[in-house]
């Protein structure tokens, strides 16, 4: 919106420099402010996967249970194997097989939704977004950023921002 402001005013001065009979400016105008206004629309995010309604087996619905419980924390294939009462292979597989991803892709969606939800919160505004990242689990800032707008269809700052 701030952009959207500062090139409504630009404009705003330059057309009072035009003659108003000048079709081309007018028209520039329109197509400009078009993409002014399209651009600051907020996007719509899509509806986060609930997972939990997807899982049938005990072990999976345990296995989930135990990474939400630990999402802040470094989480190992085999610690979520053994809290599940499966081998890591059986574990992977039904990852797979129930929920389509793996369980490091269910982790990391887990982790972006709670870090989405701490910078959307006024209570995290005064922590920096490398900080809330770091808080679950996310090292490599620009990593974390790639994912972050992959997912939400912007940037951590974009979001603080709204």
């Amino acid at each position: 919106m701030q952009s959207f402001l500062l090139c409504f005013r630009r404009l705003h001065r330059r057309l009072q420099q035009v003659d108003p009979g000048h079709d081309l400016f007018f028209t520039l105008f329109e197509e400009i402010v078009s993409y002014q206004l399209l651009s600051c629309w907020p996007r719509r995010q899509p509806a986060p996967e609930s997972y939990s309604l997807k899982a049938s087996s005990a072990q999976l619905r345990d296995a989930m249970a135990f990474i939400d419980a630990h999402l802040a924390q470094p989480l190992r294939l085999a610690d979520i194997a053994a809290a599940a009462g499966v081998s890591v292979r059986t574990l992977q597989n039904s990852f797979k097989r129930e929920l389509g991803t793996t369980p490091l892709g269910f982790i990391v969606e887990r982790r972006l939704q709670r870090v989405h939800g701490d910078l959307r919160s006024h209570a995290d505004a005064d922590r920096s977004i490398a900080d809330v990242a770091r808080r679950w689990g996310f090292v490599h800032i620009s990593d974390f950023t790639q994912r972050y707008r992959k997912r939400f269809g912007c940037t951590p700052t974009d979001t603080r921002r709204r």
